[in-house]
Order: structure tokens, then sequence, then C-alpha cells
């Protein structure tokens, strides 16, 4: 189904996620728009909202977390 589709990251930089390099997200999680996930995060089965935080060293799985939300470092 995913690959029969197309699709183009938002032109404005304020509505991109904006992911470390080094942090690791599986394919089976969501990343809301304007969300920052920091270096050494691994998010696993979840889905995080738009407008969060998450900060350095984070392990998430199996979590839903809503808008506007900050997770302090690991």
């Amino acid at each position: 189904f995913l690959s029969q589709h197309s699709y183009a990251l938002p032109i404005d930089q304020e509505s991109r996620a904006m992911i470390d390099q080094k942090a690791q997200i599986s394919s089976d999680s969501v990343v809301g728009h304007s969300t920052r996930v920091e270096e050494r995060t691994s998010i696993k089965k979840s889905v995080i909202g738009k407008h969060c935080v998450i900060g350095k060293m984070v392990k998430i799985a199996g979590c839903v977390i809503q808008d506007h939300c900050v997770i302090a470092d690991g």
C-alpha cells in the first residue's frame, strides 16, 4: 500500500519533524510534525504527537504520546 503512494516533505521548515541522525525510529511508528527527536533515542511501535520534544537516549515502545509533550533526557 505505502509503495503505491508518493509523499512530499512539507515546504516550510516549521512543519517538519526534526529527527537526529543517531535516533532510531521503527517503520511501525509515527512522528507528528514539528516534533523534535534527540540523539540516541529509540522509538518502536509508537505514535508521537505534533509539537513534542523527545530528549536524548529515551526509549519509547508501544506508547501513544499526545501533542505538545516534553520527555526529558534518558
